[in-house]
């Protein structure tokens, strides 16, 4: 299927780059991107196998490792030629090193001929809708980027990608962390764990993408401007922000899915894609024309609120057991107190890049103030968080 789907990319680069770039002189870097296209299906494929026997720590070296050669051969390869095709190589550099590493592992069982297997047929009837699902997923997240491509100029594109990109380090950072480990336990656990195991989740975003989310869209300026050396690039400013105040939605939505994957429940979990998809399809069809960049950051957000009531509507079963709104209402003030600080002092006293560092210091210093005066914490919270911070963090611990 990977095969197939790149040879059909491959077919229609000349028209890619005429839709996104207005002209065909960029279609040899859309075709190398079908290399690209190839190796993130393959390497998601067999990175799913390793994350389903639960291997958390060999999944962990292969993504850093990876990750850390991928980066490493394009810096320095940037350095000698000067050539946006590079970081094109570099993520398919990323995924071959993904795919050859897994299958290393996995090679033994997969060409052996082990009675008591599924059927092919069985095995579809599960995966079917999965893949469908993940196909309008990616196509709903990426809608407002199309069109922004196809109604605004080629630098708009760039700019506002540049925002997406910043933002999307939430997600790699916190979110994907979660899901990983959440996706192979959920789908072994009991029914009776499974709410305390969404509670957690959502818990745990709450208590930290949500103030990291906050405090990137208060430092959006020092950020777009350290990322991409300003100058046109600052009209993603306001796009960045709104997106990145927001994000704690993808999370939620994120989290929602993957436990109706989890426990077989694939056509809602198709069903929340697709209502998705129409959202950002239309909000961006309506918006971008006439709002521009601006228009495709509310399409975002707009398709994340209403994905994740979708998603919560279908796992609603799984969500008794949630915190009392007492607990969110002080996550909320607690990430608002330092995003208002970081935001008044980016407006009225210097929004620099230099600022980025103390600002972003300030901001965690109130986070903690915050969670300690209003006791937000539970005992729970801080057995789980003893046995990840190192020691001089279990002081910051007892403060709070």
């Amino acid at each position: 299927m990977s095969l197939v789907v790149t040879l059909a990319y491959s077919l229609l680069a000349p028209y890619f780059s005429l839709f996104f770039t207005k002209s065909t002189q960029w279609t040899d870097l859309f075709l190398l991107g079908g290399l690209w296209l190839f190796g993130s299906s393959l390497g998601a494929t067999v990175q799913g196998i390793i994350q389903g026997l639960k291997k958390y720590t060999l999944l962990a070296k292969i993504l850093f490792v990876s990750r850390f050669a991928m980066v490493a051969f394009t810096i320095l390869v940037l350095f000698a030629y000067h050539n946006i095709a590079i970081p094109v190589i570099g993520w398919a550099v990323f995924y071959f090193l993904i795919i050859g590493w897994s299958i290393k592992f996995v090679a033994k069982d997969l060409f052996s001929k082990k009675s008591g297997r599924y059927s092919f047929s069985t095995i579809m009837r599960y995966s079917f809708p999965l893949g469908i699902a993940g196909i309008i997923q990616i196509f709903a997240s990426s809608s407002d980027s199309i069109v922004v491509g196809g109604y605004l100029a080629s630098i708009s594109l760039g700019v506002y990608t540049a925002a997406l990109q910043i933002t999307a380090v939430l997600g790699t950072v916190l979110v994907t962390p979660l899901i990983t480990a959440f996706f192979p336990e959920t789908s072994s656990a009991a029914d009776s764990e499974l709410s305390n195991a969404f509670r957690l989740a959502i818990r745990f975003l709450m208590l930290s993408v949500l103030p990291a989310s906050f405090m990137l869209a208060a430092l959006s300026p020092q950020l777009l401007t350290l990322f991409s050396g300003g100058g046109n690039y600052v009209g993603g400013i306001l796009p960045m922000e709104l997106i990145a105040f927001f994000y704690v939605f993808t999370g939620i939505q994120s989290v929602s899915i993957y436990l109706l994957q989890a426990v077989g429940r694939t056509l809602q979990a198709m069903a929340a894609g697709v209502v998705g998809a129409f959202v950002d399809i239309g909000a961006s069809i309506l918006l971008v024309p006439s709002l521009g960049l601006e228009g495709a950051a509310l399409s975002k957000i707009a398709t994340a609120l209403i994905g994740t009531l979708v998603a919560i509507y279908y796992v609603r079963m799984y969500a008794r057991n949630l915190d009392r709104l007492k607990f969110y209402g002080k996550c909320i003030i607690s990430s608002a107190v330092p995003f208002a600080a970081s935001l008044a002092l980016t407006l009225f006293v210097s929004s620099r890049t230099l600022t980025l560092i103390p600002y972003a210091l300030l901001s965690a210093v109130l986070f903690l103030f915050c969670l300690r005066i209003m006791k937000v914490l539970s005992e729970e919270d801080k057995r789980y968080l003893s046995h990840l911070l190192p020691s001089f963090g279990q002081k910051i611990l007892k403060l709070i």
